[in-house]
């Protein structure tokens, strides 16, 4: 398959981001904001089972695209993973046939096994049956 007619999951190598989208709270605003009870990702008062609203100036948690998560890796990693592009690519069909393919073959007409999964020793059963009992109390 030509590398042009399937879509790459990996984009070029990218300088990484000079600051990232993340608010650092020194350990002086951090003690402020626990002692006012506010929330440090918000200006909310903090309460068990809080959640910050999501608004249009505060960051995502998720990446819209795999370049921002690209562009936090070193520049070396990211060469190595647009060299070898070829192996993240998302199939879109079944893989080819091969010479061993696999698959199991079935006995015709056999019945299906018919054993217990947990077989005991009688004395181990007792033994087990009295200290279920014995917790069960």
């Amino acid at each position: 398959m030509p590398p042009s007619a399937v879509p790459c999951l990996i984009p070029p190598a990218v300088a990484p981001c000079p600051s990232l989208p993340i608010k650092h709270l020194s350990p002086l605003e951090m003690h402020a904001r626990r002692v006012k009870g506010l929330c440090f990702n918000c200006d909310e008062r903090f309460v068990p089972g809080h959640r910050c609203k999501p608004n249009e100036s505060s960051p995502s948690p998720f990446p819209e695209s795999d370049r921002a998560v690209l562009a936090a890796l070193p520049l070396d990693l990211a060469a190595l993973l647009h060299h070898y592009a070829a192996v993240f690519v998302v199939p879109r069909s079944l893989p080819p046939s091969r010479s061993h393919d696999h698959h199991i073959q079935l006995v015709p007409n056999a019945s299906p096994i018919n054993t217990s999964p947990y077989h005991y020793p009688h004395c181990q059963k007792e033994a087990m049956v009295a200290m279920i009992a014995e917790m069960l109390r």
